[in-house]
């Protein structure tokens, strides 16, 4: 392993203000695939379908915050390793899933060798990242030719996002702040991010995307719907949502979901995407 110096003042500070917005503020240390403490069935479900083996694999989880994703790894038998900017997540971590290794960091200068995870898993974190791009050049270098990464992120191209660039417009939010959830505070960094520029991404970083797909379809309609995570919890609502989700895989409701997954691989052989 290695721990490069950042030189780069932009960075830094933002590295320094983006450490203590999460220090500060651990209500947002949490994702869709892990609301409620514990990974969620949804997440199980992601990470069984594209992960074909667990024992002894190398998995990296960038943003891994409170370490629920880690410790569900762990315990199927992966070697697991968590990288989180914020000291206070990883206290948790440390307590929740005690056979990872974890690391203060970010994931635009990851401390690994290259070529070493199997798997990388960065769930709801590369939209806060100060340079996407930069990010997901670092993971292609640390994971192994053949490897899977799966991503999580914000999808924008929906009415929220519409909403977003609005209120940011005529400054109701601060730019890059949106959070739609009426309990929420402003993100420290929320990029606009879509299903189609986080795939452009990521093939010119090099990876191979062959599987994409939205979810949340009913936060991309009406982004404001819910009040906090803790309202799905009452059976109307989820059933309500259920009922909308099985329409997500309609074209076009399913490129306009809130939340969008990507997996893609770094390939065996340097190909062509054109």
């Amino acid at each position: 392993m290695f721990l490069k110096k950042n030189t780069n003042s932009e960075s830094l500070k933002y590295s320094i203000k983006i450490k203590n917005f999460y220090n500060k503020s651990q209500d947002f240390v949490i994702s869709p695939f892990n609301p409620f403490g514990v990974i969620s069935d949804f997440g199980k479900e992601v990470l069984d379908k594209y992960i074909n083996e667990f024992n002894n694999k190398k998995i990296l989880d960038i943003g891994c915050g409170h370490g629920h994703l880690l410790k569900y790894l762990s315990d199927r038998g992966a070697k697991t390793h968590g990288v989180d900017i914020s000291d206070v997540a990883l206290k948790v971590a440390r307590h929740n899933s005690p056979k990872s290794k974890l690391i203060t960091g970010e994931g635009g200068k990851l401390p690994f060798n290259d070529n070493f995870f199997d798997y990388i898993i960065c769930i709801e974190t590369a939209e806060h990242f100060l340079n996407i791009q930069k990010a997901f050049n670092e993971m292609y270098r640390v994971i192994k030719k053949g490897g899977i990464l799966i991503l999580s992120n914000p999808n924008y191209f929906n009415t929220a996002g519409i909403l977003k660039l609005l209120l940011e417009k005529f400054k109701f939010y601060p730019k890059n702040t949106f959070a739609p959830f009426s309990n929420w505070k402003k993100q420290s960094n929320e990029n606009f991010v879509t299903i189609l520029n986080l795939k452009q991404k990521l093939i010119r970083s090099g990876f191979v995307v062959f599987d994409q797909f939205t979810y949340n379809l009913l936060h991309g309609l009406i982004p404001f719907i819910s009040v906090n995570w803790t309202f799905y919890r009452f059976w109307p609502i989820r059933k309500l949502r259920h009922i909308v989700e099985r329409a997500r895989n309609i074209f076009p409701l399913n490129k306009i979901g809130m939340n969008v997954i990507t997996v893609c691989q770094k390939p065996k052989k340097l190909i062509s995407q054109r």
